[in-house]
């Protein structure tokens, strides 16, 4: 089974569009607290898009488990 594009996910294009917004409100400001504002909104967006593929993954999995015991 192929793994999905992650851009393709909808953690994933939210995330984005709410960085999107943060930096229209943050784009004036000066290096410092752009740069530190940043850093913390990708850490935090990679961390939602990985916890989501992890949960999808463990459903994924709990669904064939659950099959595969059906079969039996």
């Amino acid at each position: 089974m192929s793994r999905p594009n992650f851009q393709n996910l909808q953690v994933y294009q939210l995330s984005e569009k709410l960085a999107d917004e943060i930096w229209n409100v943050v784009q004036d400001w000066d290096f410092f607290a752009k740069d530190t504002v940043g850093k913390q909104i990708v850490r935090s967006a990679l961390g939602q898009i990985l916890r989501k593929e992890k949960e999808d993954t463990t459903i994924k999995t709990i669904d064939v488990l659950s099959k595969l015991r059906e079969v039996r």
